[in-house]
């Protein structure tokens, strides 16, 4: 991933390789932008390594809290 300034604009573009991403106002969001997608890059190869993550729970169980 790369960060590089829009044509002849204010603006910044995030890269992966030569397809373009995003395009941000500011170059602290396009940080971020590639920050995001890096971490998300890494958890999805640590999945395809390790298969998913085991959270616990039981496999019919959504996660929502109960009033009783």
């Amino acid at each position: 991933m790369r960060i590089a300034r829009y044509g002849k604009t204010r603006y910044w573009a995030v890269y992966d390789g030569a397809t373009l991403v995003c395009v941000c106002l500011y170059k602290k969001g396009a940080l971020e932008v590639v920050q995001r997608l890096q971490g998300l890059d890494a958890a999805q190869q640590w999945q395809n390594t390790n298969g998913p993550a085991d959270s616990g729970q039981d496999a019919g169980a959504t996660g929502a809290c109960e009033l009783f």
